[in-house]
Order: C-alpha cells, then sequence, then structure tokens
C-alpha cells in the first residue's frame, strides 16, 4: 500500500520521473487496478451523499429517462463498473 501511496503522490509531484519508474515495476496493473477501484470507490461514495442531500444534477440533459431527484441513486449503481469499463478501454 506504501508503494500506491507513494506512486499517486510521485504523479504529482515529478510525474515523468514516477512514470518511468511505475513502468519498470513488477506489479504496475495491480496498483492500477487498486487506483482505478479507489477513484471509483470514492466517486461512488460522493455520488452517495449527493442523494442523501438532495443535491440535484444541473448543466446537462440527463439522457435516462429516470426521475430527477432520483439521479444519484441510480448513479451509485452503476458508476464504479462504468469507470473500470472506461479505463480499460482508454487502456486500449
Amino acid at each position: 500500500m506504501k508503494d500506491i501511496i507513494n506512486y499517486q503522490l510521485g504523479i504529482i509531484i515529478h510525474p515523468i520521473l514516477t512514470l518511468k519508474k511505475f513502468l519498470r515495476h513488477e506489479k504496475r496493473l495491480l496498483y492500477s487496478f487498486i487506483t482505478i477501484l479507489l477513484f471509483g470507490t470514492f466517486y461512488t461514495i460522493g455520488v452517495i451523499f449527493a442523494y442523501i442531500f438532495n443535491h440535484l444534477p444541473y448543466g446537462i440533459e440527463i439522457i435516462l429517462k429516470i426521475p430527477i431527484e432520483k439521479y444519484y441513486l441510480y448513479e451509485s449503481f452503476f458508476l464504479l463498473p462504468l469507470t473500470i469499463c472506461t479505463w480499460i478501454l482508454l487502456a486500449g
């Protein structure tokens, strides 16, 4: 876990050096997947809090035919799988 945190902080402080070092690391795929899961999980938690505090989405029209007041409730279910699929697609 210490390595993951070091790489994440290193991306901010010394991005090129950190990425070169990361590409040589033997557990780079595992660390990448854990980072994606952490991002998706924290984002999902934020969406759940938005639903609990009755925050409504704004700025764009919702394509899905779901009630606007329940949007964040529905999003909490599809957000983590969508995050993982998006990163897999981008990696390809």
